[in-house]
C-alpha cells in the first residue's frame, strides 16, 4: 500500500514577508512474528523547492534478516534484534519564510507513504502508518522601519553648524594682525 500528498504554500503578498510554521504529527509501527515475515513502512516529506528531504521514518521489523529502524534526523540504524514491534511517534514543527511571490512545494509526486509485508511461512505482519500535517501558526514580518532622519535629528545637526559657524566667525573679528 502507498499513500501520496503534495501541497503548494504561496505568498501571493507583493510588500510582506511571512513565517509559516506547519506542525507535522505521525506515528508508524511495524510488527512481524513467526518463522518468516517482515513489515515495513516508511514515511517521507520533500520540499520540492529546495531539493530537500526534511522529514522521514523508516522502520522494518524482519524475522529472518533482521530490523531496521531508520528515524529522522539519523541517517544510521537504530535497531536490533529480530521481528518483533517497532514505533517511532512524534511532531515535529516545519518553518518556513515567505517573501513577496515566494513558493514552497511539499511532496515531490512520488509516495510519501508506503506500507509493505508479508509472512512466507508462518508468521503474522503489520504495520501502521498515520501522518497529520496542520497549520500552527502564521506570522506578519514587520517590515524594518524607514531610515529617513527624525525632524529631532536634523534640528540638532542644523543647530550644531549654525553655532560652529558663529562661533568661527567671533574667532576672526578678533584677530590681531
Amino acid at each position: 500500500m502507498f499513500g501520496d500528498y503534495s501541497f503548494v504554500i504561496t505568498n501571493n503578498s507583493a510588500i510582506d514577508t511571512f513565517i509559516v510554521n506547519l506542525e507535522l504529527a505521525f506515528r508508524n509501527t511495524v510488527l512481524a512474528s513467526g518463522t518468516d515475515a517482515f513489515a515495513q513502512s516508511e514515511i517521507s516529506l520533500d520540499n520540492v523547492t529546495s531539493a530537500t528531504e526534511i522529514f522521514f521514518s523508516d522502520l522494518s521489523s524482519d524475522t529472518v534478516n533482521g530490523n531496521q529502524k531508520y528515524v529522522f534526523p539519523s541517517f544510521t540504524n537504530v535497531a536490533s534484534g529480530s521481528g518483533g514491534s517497532l514505533v517511532d511517534i512524534g511532531s515535529l514543527i516545519l518553518s518556513f519564510t515567505l517573501s513577496p511571490g515566494a513558493v514552497v512545494n511539499l511532496g515531490d509526486g512520488s509516495f510519501e507513504v508506503n506500507v509493505d509485508g508479508g509472512a512466507l511461512a508462518q508468521g503474522a505482519f503489520s504495520a501502521n502508518v498515520t501522518t497529520f500535517i496542520s497549520v500552527d501558526s502564521v506570522e506578519k514580518q514587520q517590515a524594518p522601519p524607514p531610515t529617513v532622519p527624525e525632524p529631532k535629528t536634523l534640528f540638532l545637526l542644523v543647530a550644531g553648524l549654525a553655532l560652529f559657524r558663529l562661533a568661527n566667525r567671533r574667532s576672526h573679528c578678533f584677530s590681531f594682525r
